[in-house]
Order: C-alpha cells, then sequence, then structure tokens
C-alpha cells in the first residue's frame, strides 16, 4: 500500500505488525535539515494511536523527538494574506494570529494583483502566501468579463510569477465551479476533467492552470 503526503505536511503512523517494512519515495532529494520531528505521543496533539507508551517500540531517532510545545521554531512562518479586505481573508487571519508568529493581510493598495513589480515587493519574505483575492460575484461575471478574467486569470499568473523568484509556498484559493457539477462521486485532487460552466468558473481554473504550469510548491484549494 502507497500513502501520498504532500510537501509540507506533517505525518505519523504506527506499525501493528513485527514484520512490517516502511519505505519512503521521495520526488526530490532527501534534506535532513528540513526535518522535523515530535514525540509520537504528544499530549497536545492528542492522537488516539490505540497504543499504550508501554507497548511501543520506537526507532533510536524516534525517542530523541521532542514535544510539540519545544518545537515552536519549526513553526515559526512569515504569512502573507492577499486579498486582505474580503470576508475570507478576515476569517483567515483569525486563523493565522493563532498559528503564525508573523503575519500581514495587504490588500489593494499593499499588494496590486495586476502589477508584478508590486508583487514582488509584497512576498519577497515570505514564507507562505495566501492568495484570497479574486472576483466572485459568479452571475455578474457574465457581463463583466473583462474585470473577471484580470482579477482570476491573469492576476494569479502574476502572483505566480513574482512567487517563482522567492522559495514560498502559495496557497492559492479557487472553487469546484471549474467542473460542472456532475456525477455522485467526489473529484479527485488530480482530476484534469475540467468542465466549467461559466465566466466566473473558466477564469478561475484558468488562474489554477497559471499557478501550477508556473511554480513547484504551491496548494490549490477549492471551495
Amino acid at each position: 500500500r502507497e500513502l501520498f503526503i504532500p510537501r509540507g505536511f506533517a505525518h505519523g503512523f504506527a506499525v501493528l505488525e513485527g514484520d512490517a517494512i516502511v519505505r519512503y519515495k521521495c520526488d526530490n532529494y532527501y534534506a535532513p535539515e528540513c526535518e522535523g520531528s515530535i514525540l509520537w505521543n504528544d499530549a497536545d496533539l492528542a492522537i488516539d494511536w490505540d497504543i499504550s507508551p508501554e507497548s511501543a517500540i520506537l526507532s533510536a531517532k524516534d525517542m530523541l523527538n521532542r514535544s510539540l510545545k519545544e518545537c515552536d521554531e519549526l513553526f515559526d512562518y512569515n504569512v502573507v494574506i492577499l486579498g486582505g479586505e474580503g470576508q475570507l481573508a478576515r476569517a483567515i487571519v483569525c486563523v493565522a494570529h493563532d498559528a503564525a508568529s508573523e503575519y500581514v493581510a495587504l490588500g489593494r493598495a499593499e499588494a496590486d494583483l495586476c502589477d508584478v513589480e508590486s508583487l514582488r515587493r509584497a512576498v519577497a519574505m515570505a514564507d507562505i502566501v495566501v492568495n484570497c483575492a479574486a472576483y466572485t460575484n459568479v452571475d455578474k461575471a457574465e457581463e463583466d468579463v473583462t474585470l473577471c478574467a484580470l482579477l482570476n486569470s491573469k492576476a494569479p499568473e502574476n502572483l505566480a510569477i513574482a512567487m517563482k523568484e522567492t522559495d514560498g509556498l502559495l496557497v492559492h484559493i479557487s472553487t469546484d465551479y471549474v467542473f460542472d457539477g456532475q456525477g455522485d462521486t467526489p473529484w479527485q485532487p488530480d482530476c484534469k476533467d475540467y468542465k466549467p460552466l461559466n465566466v466566473y468558473g473558466q477564469t478561475k481554473l484558468e488562474g489554477e492552470l497559471a499557478v501550477a504550469g508556473t511554480l513547484e510548491k504551491y496548494f490549490i484549494v477549492r471551495i
């Protein structure tokens, strides 16, 4: 069996059989200096492994792991939230307040998504950029095609170009409108059967493809 773990995601596992063999496959060079580990039974994580501490068999490496409270420096990120004047960005700010050591929400005046140079300055020192900026009026988009395409297609392309010069991670917020809404099973993350039914969905899809075609470090989140 294989388990896919996206870049940047923490993971842990318990082997229930003594003769199990675990192998890791990486899509890039292994960099030990980028790895951090936490105690498997850390109280703050509160994971129910259904294994008693007395019966758990740990590797020598795992025995040296630290608690979550001791690992704060592993999660010391600078976060830039774009589209800072919008409802979604304000909600993310509430999360960033608890999760990030430094964050800033930037509106159009501080980060113009139509200007690559403005974006370069905005994201230059960011570890993570969350792009909440978009044209979201689905019905009006049918009439306001040019502005919708500018904000949903061209702006993400500009942002991807700016971030290509950094080592930051882009979290690009998109929509399930890139699909047609038909079918009775969930779409898988790697599904390419795009069938947008309106201008809004089409422009958001173009933005997704621009990000995916430009960057290696990104997540596309459809809501």
